[in-house]
Formats: structure tokens, sequence, C-alpha cells
């Protein structure tokens, strides 16, 4: 039974308008899960608040009721150190990659989304399917989960494409921290946040040809081993191109270095075996992965052999299902 006053235009006469209101009384409403919470919230002698929501569904009207209630969690699971489920963030799909305990590359999977043109609302839910399936698997594998702190990279223009950046700007970064942490309090899934760092360019020159994996799984593998607590030096072959100021401090300012030089080498260039023993400074490196890859012919040339590749694979594992 509720209380609905009528409406007017007329700001004076709120008062009367109240006063006027009419009460309805709707007899058997019976919610088809949650009626025992529901009755314990009304007939509760300690006046708990409930809240009831009227909404016109055309042909019909939905009844909605709202109830605080103590909810007992279980513990959440936050030990690392047997492997962790990590996600990297972008803006058409969540890069998933799964550590064992050594910090290995065991899983990995893409999880496509599209946020263009979309409300607000529709992507909440968008986003929140999209994680679900991420807490499925951290709850299937027992693991906890890792993700990238999004306020550190939020304001920052990572791409120079309008149409790339308009969706940056749709893209909600507060939702899905928001909704991660959300589903960590509902499963009882440790969430680690870690400072996204030189997280690609970690995954572009160690992971990402050594896994034959994309640079953004190689990303969510440097966010997992990062909130395991492993650090990540530079690979052997390449220290000796790192001034002895940078090695004499934290391996951050090593790969802060490396980025600097770096960061504007297109990734799918790191799938090459690169000479680093040859070259005597990170000059003579940028100069020579520029003369490599100097025309798009080359770069044509090696998609089309990696086409090849992945048909002769597709091929053969037809083959040997035919043969079953």
């Amino acid at each position: 039974m509720t209380r609905i006053p009528v409406k007017t235009k007329n700001r004076k006469a709120k008062k009367e308008a109240v006063l006027r209101a009419v009460t309805y009384e709707i007899d058997r409403v019976v919610f088809p899960y949650g009626q025992d919470l529901v009755n314990e919230a009304v007939d509760n002698t300690d006046r708990n608040a409930v809240a009831w929501r009227f909404e016109d569904a055309g042909n019909r009207i939905l009844v909605k009721c709202m109830v605080s209630i103590d909810q007992r969690l279980s513990r959440k699971n936050e030990y690392y150190a047997d492997g962790c489920i990590a996600f990297d963030t972008n803006v058409d799909h969540l890069a998933v990659a799964e550590t064992d305990r050594h910090g290995n590359l065991i899983y990995h999977k893409v999880i496509p989304f599209d946020l263009t043109g979309k409300t607000s609302e529709q992507r909440e839910q968008i986003l929140s399917l999209a994680l679900e399936k991420v807490y499925k698997r951290a709850r299937e594998r027992y693991k906890p989960v890792a993700m990238e702190n999004l306020k550190d990279i939020k304001n920052e223009s990572m791409y120079g494409n309008k149409e790339v950046n308009r969706k940056l700007s749709e893209f909600a970064y507060t939702q899905i921290t928001r909704l991660a942490e959300s589903k960590s309090y509902k499963y009882g899934i440790g969430l680690c946040r870690v400072t996204p760092a030189f997280t690609s360019q970690i995954g572009k020159i160690k992971y990402m040809r050594h896994y034959g994996i994309s640079i953004h799984t190689a990303a969510a593998l440097a966010i997992g081993r990062r909130a395991m607590g492993f650090k990540e030096r530079p690979p052997k072959d390449i220290r000796h191109l790192i001034p002895q100021a940078n090695k004499d401090r934290h391996h951050w300012s090593q790969w802060r270095f490396l980025a600097r030089y770096l960061k504007d080498q297109s990734p799918y260039k790191f799938y090459r075996k690169i000479p680093y023993s040859e070259f005597e400074c990170i000059t003579d490196m940028n100069k020579y992965m520029k003369e490599e890859f100097c025309n798009g012919q080359d770069r044509n040339c090696f998609l089309k052999k990696l086409t090849v590749i992945l048909d002769q694979m597709a091929a053969r594992k037809q083959g040997n299902a035919t043969t079953i």
C-alpha cells in the first residue's frame, strides 16, 4: 500500500497536492525470489528503510522493493603466490592472461565488446558481462584477479587516431573499476590494482614473441606478474644498450629509457628475432629497425608469410580431425 501524490505544475500548490494524495492498495504482490527478505524487512522492529518503486511497462506495472540486508561474505582469496588471472583493459576488448606460481603464461583469452554509440547504462551492462567471464575463470581456477590502476592512464592520450580517441572518450574507466571491485566483493575474490607503468613495453619486448601473443595479452601477463611481486628486468641481450646511470637505479628507470627510444616502434616488428648483440647503442638499434622496416613492402611480405603459416596450421588441424 502506498500514497501516490497528484502531480501539479504550480509550485505553490505542492503542499496541497501532497495532502490530496490518493491511496491505492495492491493485493497479492509476491516476488518470485527474495520474498522472505521482504517480509523480514517489513516486519522488522528496528524500522530499517524499505523502498518501493513502481514502473510503468506499458501493459503492466512493475513493482520493485529495495531493502537493506546483512550479507555474510566468504573470505576473499588474496593469495597470489599460486598465480592469478590478470586482464588488460582496452577500448574494444579485455585481454586476459593466467599465470602459474612461477609467473609463466598458461592460459590467455580475448573478450571483445563494442561500446560505440551506447548509453551509459548499456556500456555498464556490456562491461559487466565481459568482467563476469573474467571472474568466472578466476572462480574455476581458485585464483585472485589483477588489473591495472586505470586512474593513472585515463587522462593520457594513448592513440593519435581521432576515431579511437572518440571511443576512448566514451570508454568508462570509472565504471569498469567500480564493476571489478563490486564483483570482487560479490564472489569473495581478491582484486589487486597495480601501476600500469611500462606494462605494454615490457610485454612487447619480453613476452610477445616468446609466447606468440598480442601486445595486449603480453601487457596482461606483465600486470599479473607485477601483482605476484615479480621484478621485470630487461632481457640480458638488451641490457648493454642501457646507460650505466640507469642500471644503477630502480629497474623501472631502465624500462623508462627503453620506452623513450622504442615506444614509436610498431609492435609487429618485435615478432622477429632482433640481433641485440650487434648494436653498440640504442640509436643503432633504432636505425636498424627503421631501415629493416622502411617500406610497406617488407611488412606486407611479413604479413603474407604469417597468413600462409596460419593457413597451414588450420589445414593440419582439419586433416587431423578428418583422420580421427
